[in-house]
């Protein structure tokens, strides 16, 4: 009966809300949402576009980074963490490079490095996409190699309190998943509406960590209801990801899925070490690096890039968060479709200004127009102070 009471509320709360919005509109007026226990909601279709910057936050690599770091653990044998989350990689990286090796062997491995390394290339993919049949198989292996360690759910979460406790440290503030959990903080039978995100990162960090913060939120519910609320929200990885993550699969066993924090220690995932190793670990590998997408030079369509034109067509707002802007990457969205939304703003932090400029002037007509702006800030801040998700404008 109070489940029952909570959703009819709801529908009234938003019906009421939509109502108010097109009165204020036809009369010229600024509508601001109405608010009930704290309750916010995405009102209006949106999608977030996702690049590598957009998971840097979370302890994964740009595309320059991950260059770096295949080439020198593929060449150099020997690796040096730059940071603190880095030093909480180095075993895991250690393993999942051991498993690659095992499939490939040195030298195999040795001449892809040393291609990539003199191809001038500051990414992977955009390498991968020139190269052979040969050569993109083991291209997926290696991002999977590279990546997979990176999905530790500490820095997902004690990472940004450890971060916030430092003297004179304020890195905890980029921690825009938080925020975006925040702005879901609707009713759980109306968790994620109207949001869809398209990704061109293959780790699943985004998802694992809503479906983590559910789980925890709401106890009374059981994974099922979780997995049915998280398929609210399109996740779509147009470039493929590290794998299906065990909620994903129901009625798949352990080794079938691809955990989270798959490269940690056993006991994360209630097995022996020996289990981990000779059985486990292998078989999330070999999962993880058929689960990658790899498009060849040329090629500008895919299911999964169907599926964003799809959600992005029904948008009315489009934002970009932590991309990059490659024109390959734009023409695969198709321009014609990404000008449908009536909003569309980016972030482009960290960005030269020529780049930036560049980026209005070639990126197909898209920010030529009102209400489409680039913006020089971290992600976190362009979700607090630059738009509003539950504003229904």
């Amino acid at each position: 009966m109070i489940l029952q009471k909570t959703c009819i509320n709801s529908f009234i709360i938003e019906y009421v809300q939509r109502l108010f919005s097109k009165v204020s509109r036809k009369c010229g007026l600024t509508y601001h949402p109405l608010y009930y226990n704290s309750i916010a909601m995405i009102e209006i279709k949106t999608v977030l576009v996702l690049g590598a910057g957009a998971s840097i936050p979370f302890g994964f690599p740009s595309g320059c980074d991950l260059v770096d770091i295949i080439c020198t653990q593929l060449l150099s044998h020997s690796f040096q963490a730059k940071n603190r989350v880095e030093k909480l990689l180095i075993d895991k990286w250690s393993r999942s490079f051991r498993i690659l090796d095992e499939i490939y062997g040195a030298k195999t491995l040795s001449t892809f490095a040393d291609r990539l390394l003199h191809s001038g290339e500051t990414s992977v993919d955009a390498f991968l996409e020139s190269q052979g049949q040969e050569f993109m198989e083991i291209g997926k292996a290696v991002i999977a190699a590279s990546l997979l360690p990176c999905e530790h759910q500490k820095t997902l979460f004690m990472h940004f309190v450890d971060t916030r406790r430092l003297p004179g440290k304020n890195e905890g503030l980029n921690n825009w998943y938080q925020y975006l959990w925040s702005e879901l903080n609707a009713p759980f039978e109306l968790f994620g509406k109207n949001l869809s995100v398209v990704t061109f990162n293959y780790d699943r960090s985004l998802e694992h960590y809503l479906f983590t913060a559910l789980r925890n939120k709401y106890p009374d519910k059981n994974n099922e209801e979780y997995a049915e609320a998280m398929r609210t929200i399109p996740i779509i990885h147009v470039h493929g990801k590290l794998g299906f993550l065990p909620w994903e699969c129901p009625g798949t066993d352990l080794i079938g899925a691809v955990p989270y924090d798959s490269m940690s220690d056993a006991k994360y995932h209630g097995i022996s070490e020996d289990q981990a190793d000779y059985q486990y670990r292998p078989a999330w590998f070999n999962n993880a690096r058929n689960s990658i997408n790899i498009i060849h030079e040329g090629i500008d369509k895919s299911e999964e890039f169907d599926q964003a034109h799809d959600v992005i067509s029904k948008a009315q707002r489009l934002f970009f968060l932590g991309f990059g802007y490659h024109p390959t990457n734009l023409k695969r969205l198709n321009p014609s479709i990404l000008n449908k939304p009536k909003m569309i703003k980016g972030t482009v932090c960290g960005l030269s200004l020529s780049r930036i400029l560049n980026i209005e002037r070639q990126a197909i007509g898209i920010f030529n127009r009102s209400n489409h702006k680039l913006i020089d800030t971290k992600i976190y801040n362009f979700l607090h102070d630059y738009v509003s998700l539950t504003s229904p404008e």
